[in-house]
């Protein structure tokens, strides 16, 4: 009898439902099923803490418009009160008011010495003339047939601001008349500028004819618009 060799035969493969065989190696399929009694998880949203009232915009702008009532309330009663009282003794109000400096007085034609007047700002003393000035040195004593006069001033600057002052000038009957400059106190203001709250005092001489009949001096106040004031030495 022959020894047959031994073949190796394949495992048997496992067969479906349905007898077809199933492919090795292949993980069984499962059915799953819902159920459907099962509820879905659904994640819950993040509740949003909210803000104070005091943090509110809208809250402080209320405030600071109640605020800015009360204040308007308060002020006008103050004035009203304030007032009442002015128009009930309008006598003491007037005396308490003190007089501003800085405003013009009224010009007159003919300055005569002694008067003080508020030209712009600048308040103009006249203080004194001399009409026969003889105090001279008998080296410069004035031509034949004229005589010196003399004009004290003095400028102070009531404006906050710098003051400029212009020509002086004298007439002599209608006739411009030449500067005396041998006087040792001789101190013209033309081209002088005063500071603010600063005063300028001026001394002047001019000769002058002897028979002259009417002797005026001329100051320009405004440079722009000519305006000129005039005093009087004779």
């Amino acid at each position: 009898m022959e020894n047959k060799p031994n073949i190796p035969t394949e495992p048997a493969q496992p067969q479906g439902a349905s007898g077809a065989p199933q492919p090795q190696n292949q993980m069984p399929q499962q059915n799953y099923q819902q159920n459907p009694n099962q509820q879905h998880y659904q994640p819950q949203q993040p509740i949003k803490a909210k803000k104070p009232v005091y943090k509110k915009w809208w809250f402080w702008l209320i405030i600071v418009i109640a605020v800015l009532i009360i204040i308007g309330i308060i002020g006008s009663g103050g004035s009203d009160e304030s007032t009442s009282q002015t128009e009930t003794n309008p006598q003491s109000q007037a005396q308490q008011t003190p007089a501003d400096d800085t405003e013009d007085t009224e010009i007159p034609d003919l300055i005569e010495a002694g008067t003080t007047v508020t030209v712009d700002g600048l308040e103009i003393s006249y203080i004194s003339c001399d009409a026969d000035f003889t105090e001279y040195n008998e080296y410069s004593a004035p031509s034949e047939g004229n005589k010196v006069v003399r004009a004290e001033f003095e400028f102070k600057n009531n404006s906050d601001s710098d003051c400029s002052l212009f020509s002086l000038d004298c007439y002599a009957d209608g006739t411009k008349c030449e500067i005396y400059y041998y006087a040792d106190d001789y101190a013209s203001p033309t081209l002088e500028t005063i500071s603010p709250g600063r005063t300028f005092k001026s001394v002047v001489y001019f000769e002058v004819p002897k028979d002259a009949q009417n002797i005026e001096m001329e100051m320009e106040t405004n440079f722009w618009t000519e305006e000129k004031i005039i005093f009087n030495i004779k």
